[in-house]
């Protein structure tokens, strides 16, 4: 069997797994299409994935955006995000040439839990077996899921609903007022 061959069988499969994932085989060709159609190819997944989230999150503040990540000749081609239209989840169609390596999708909304990813996130990326990526629209951070440890890329890490350094210097003073260091 070519490598070609290979290649297109895998593709079919990864295709089939994510709708099959995301969405009963009902319906499903009424999902919408995410595609590497046109897609520009970039030296490191993350850097696909943050160009993907960039667009992703300027698309939609209120609707999750979502896509993936393929890997062919070296290079990592992000899909274009698509939605369902939904607020709270999402199903797509993630079609591709090569392997897909990685998933993503933004998290809309202010509500504290934006910035993590959910257990839905974390047993799709699991079962997939892929990396998974997600942007918190509200915060703009960027975050990684891969081998159930999430590492932050990008973006204002929040304590508490403010800038973590903010919020750490609050605290600070508390401590300093409480010690009669500082006046309140």
């Amino acid at each position: 069997m070519s490598r070609h061959r290979r290649n297109d069988r895998w593709t079919r499969f990864c295709f089939a797994l994510v709708v099959f994932l995301c969405t009963t085989t009902k319906g499903a060709e009424l999902l919408p299409v995410a595609t590497t159609f046109n897609a520009i190819g970039y030296q490191t997944e993350a850097e696909a994935a943050i160009a993907a989230l960039n667009v992703a999150a300027e698309q939609s503040i209120e609707l999750e955006q979502a896509g993936g990540i393929a890997l062919l000749n070296g290079l990592y081609y992000p899909t274009n995000a698509v939605s369902n239209a939904q607020r709270e989840h999402f199903s797509i169609r993630i079609q591709f040439t090569g392997k897909l390596i990685a998933i993503y999708h933004t998290h809309p909304g202010n509500n504290g839990d934006e910035d993590s990813f959910s257990k839905e996130d974390r047993a799709i990326a699991s079962q997939m077996r892929v990396h998974s990526y997600i942007r918190a629209v509200a915060s703009g951070g960027t975050y990684l899921l891969a081998d159930n440890h999430v590492t932050q890329l990008g973006g204002h890490s929040l304590c508490h609903g403010i800038e973590c350094k903010d919020y750490y210097a609050l605290v600070q003073h508390k401590v300093r007022v409480l010690y009669g260091i500082e006046r309140n």
